[in-house]
């Protein structure tokens, strides 16, 4: 079980942060997805631009644990020659994982941490974001390894 983790190989770990850099500067610095998607350029600006030392690290670890549950479900499914059906598991367990935030930090009153604000402003949104951020990460990472 171990040794199908990312981290688990210099190479597959060296693909995932190749790809996870690369569709982050594409993704957030280019296109501008999360600034279309959630119409809250003030945040978007405060996570990815003022706060970019912390936030960048966490979403690195975030979505690799998003990918390795994902990763996880797709071989217990037996999905390890099927592209597609993974990132179909990719897309879900996402969805999945980030609804749960949402629906956790919308059940709450708004404080002043940053995500009980993202959730409150933007809702269903950043599930939709991270519905987009992650499965890229995937697919680069999978065309690189």
């Amino acid at each position: 079980m171990w040794k199908d983790l990312i981290l688990s190989d210099p190479r597959k770990t060296l693909s995932y942060t190749l790809m996870f850099c690369s569709v982050n500067v594409l993704l957030v610095y280019l296109l501008r997805v999360p600034y279309l998607i959630s119409n809250q350029s003030s945040l978007v600006d405060e996570y990815y631009v003022k706060n970019f030392v912390t936030s960048i690290p966490m979403d690195f670890v975030l979505v690799l644990i998003y990918l390795e549950i994902a990763l996880f479900i797709s071989r217990q499914m037996n999905l390890q020659r099927y592209f597609t059906k993974r990132l179909m598991v990719v897309v879900l367990t996402t969805a999945f994982i980030s609804g749960g935030f949402m629906f956790y930090f919308l059940n709450k009153p708004r404080d002043g941490s940053f995500f009980s604000r993202w959730f409150h402003s933007v809702t269903w949104r950043a599930v939709l974001y991270d519905m987009i951020l992650v499965p890229s990460v995937f697919y680069g990472y999978e065309f690189l390894k």
